[in-house]
């Protein structure tokens, strides 16, 4: 029989536009996922035109398979049925490997029995040993067996429950889930196996869910998948993890507020985009992770043994990646257990490998192991991995150099922290990283009264440093953190140092004129021309004549539309910097 699906498409369209503002607060925000939404859909219009359907979804955990699956059967029971329409769940529960038998399958028979009724279910049961069987699973069956005996009940279940779908579906549309098969209890998936393959009935859509995450190698539900993906009536849907868009929609749904671009940004970066765990960091803000969402994600963790979890807290430490070499040297145990415990953390879906080495599957497992960790753990493992990365800095890349003083700082040893960090600031300065190596300059000055012999070490002197700072900000047009630099700078450079104090005064300038506050800088010249006046060094007279100059193209403007016809003039960096420091520079 073939099937139209231009009506469907055409609900779907409508139903998708009028629900799309449907989405609420918390968690009963729905995202980013209308081609899913639209698969099921069209399972739901198969069954409808009498052509059974069963669609696998899957998706690791969080990521929203219970959500879709809701938003669905909240859109079958909106539309008008062509016939009545029958919804019955049932969810796995974890008990282990083995598990109490057709728990799931008990609780959707149930559900079936209910929305039916009594009279309906025993006519499609047909006979009295039918009726018999399944009142092992409903028990308000057991007054319509009176007599009966049903010994083989357990032998002849998969039949029975056949025989009464597939009678009720020629009346009623039956949409059937089972939920969570990654915790089946192998008599479930048995019954499963049997409904999705043969998929005897009319009006019949089922679906199932599972999480991704938790089916390894060997597990029992394997098996089924491998069958169903050979079976035309079958599909499967992925519900993946949302992108940038996705997030910033759902923190807007969540907060009824624009987010901020960087609040997007470590949202995704902290969530991995998988929406429950968004929504459970939007509601904790910045604080430290809610029990509720570290209890979740260290789940699998807690379950490994103690040298898997040693090696799980060495990579949590080393951040969002590390590399084998890296873990292997700074492992302190036996090479064989490393590997064993690595295996078994990849297959345990904690960790995931990748031509280089180790990363945990959600950054969020490694930041609830890491809040796991006592202070003296942290500082230990932190300062293995330092002297590992240390090594390679000291052989002459420089480039790892930002991580060892991380690791370092972490470890409180803040002299090797104060080292490396003017290694990196060094790199990241001679290969063109203004940037970075304003903030490793800044790290610098944070840490330079709490070593020794900071000037020698760093191989700057504290005034210059900051004047390097301050330049970078403004180069890289950052204003803001350009003034800011300036004015901390000017605290601490004193008079007494004329020459850096003026250089900072002028960069100030700049700095408050490139925001806009061009009437503010006159302050600032004219206690730099002050400061050096009748200096005679090379760089005092330079700034002197750069000071001067400024003050007067402001005062007269004039004068500055004259010089900007200069090619000289021209030559100046930023169009947006006001004429009178354009002038100056070009003077």
């Amino acid at each position: 029989m073939s099937v139209d699906l231009r009506a469907s498409a055409t609900d779907l369209l409508r139903y998708w536009h009028d629900e799309s503002m449907h989405a609420q607060a918390g968690s009963e925000a729905f995202i980013g996922r209308q081609a899913e939404f639209g698969a099921l859909v069209d399972a739901y219009a198969a069954g409808t035109a009498g052509v059974p359907r069963a669609v696998i979804v899957r998706g690791e955990a969080g990521v929203g398979k219970t959500r879709l699956l809701t938003e669905f059967l909240d859109y079958v029971d909106r539309q008008p049925p062509e016939l009545p329409v029958v919804i019955a769940r049932g969810q796995c529960v974890e008990l282990g490997e083995i598990g109490a038998p057709y728990i799931a399958l008990r609780r959707m028979l149930r559900e079936l029995y209910v929305g039916v009724g009594h009279e309906a279910f025993v006519a499609a049961a047909g006979s009295p040993t039918v009726v018999a069987t399944l009142s092992s699973f409903i028990p308000e069956l057991a007054d319509a067996t009176v007599g009966t005996r049903a010994d083989d009940a357990q032998d002849f279940a998969g039949e029975a429950v056949e025989r009464v779908i597939e009678t009720l579906s020629e009346t009623h549309h039956l949409v059937l889930v089972l939920e969570d098969l990654h915790w089946a209890d192998p008599s479930t998936l048995g019954m499963l196996r049997t409904l999705a393959t043969v998929l005897r009935g009319e009006h019949l859509t089922l679906v199932a869910t599972y999480r991704s995450d938790d089916v390894g190698r060997g597990h029992p539900l394997r098996a089924a998948l491998a069958e169903f993906d050979r079976n035309r009536s079958i599909s499967t849907i992925d519900v993946r993890r949302l992108d940038e868009a996705g997030v910033a929609k759902l923190i807007r749904a969540i907060t009824g507020a624009e987010p901020a671009p960087e609040v997007v940004a470590t949202l995704t970066a902290r969530s991995d985009g998988v929406p429950f765990y968004v929504e459970e960091l939007v509601a904790v803000g910045e604080g430290p992770l809610p029990e509720t969402l570290r209890d979740t994600v260290l789940a699998r963790y807690e379950r490994l043994s103690p040298v898997e979890q040693d090696a799980a807290r060495l990579i949590a430490v080393a951040g969002t990646h590390i590399d084998h070499a890296v873990l292997a040297e700074a492992w302190q145990g036996a090479t064989d257990e490393l590997l064993t415990a690595l295996r078994t953390a990849i297959a345990s879906g904690i960790l995931v490998a990748d031509e280089s080495g180790y990363s945990f599957r959600h950054a969020l497992i490694s930041e609830a192991i890491y809040e796991e960790l006592l202070p003296s753990e942290r500082a230990e493992l932190h300062s293995r991995l330092a002297t590992v990365i240390q090594r390679a800095v000291d052989a002459g890349a420089t480039e790892f150099a930002a991580d060892a003083a991380e690791h370092w700082l972490a470890a409180r040893d803040l002299e090797r922290a104060f080292d490396a960090t003017a290694v990196a600031r060094r790199h990241a300065r001679d290969n063109y990283a203004p940037e970075p190596a304003a903030l490793l300059g800044e790290r610098l000055l944070e840490l330079w009264q709490r070593v020794s012999e900071p000037e020698a070490r760093a191989g700057i002197a504290e005034p210059e440093l900051r004047i390097e700072i301050v330049k970078a900000f403004s180069d890289l047009g950052n204003e803001r953190a350009a003034l800011r630099s300036a004015k901390v700078a000017l605290q601490q450079v004193t008079p007494e140092n004329p020459v850096a104090r003026a250089e900072l005064l002028f960069l100030a300038a700049i700095a408050e004129a490139d925001s806009g506050l061009l009437r503010s800088i006159s302050p600032y010249l004219e206690e730099m021309t002050s400061l050096l006046e009748g200096a005679t060094e090379p760089r005092a007279r330079a700034l002197w004549h750069r000071g001067r100059s400024t003050h007067a193209a402001q005062r007269f403007p004039r004068f500055a539309e004259d010089l900007a016809r200069s090619d000289r003039l021209r030559k100046c960096g930023r169009r947006d910097r006001p004429l009178c420091l354009c002038v100056s520079t070009a003077l």
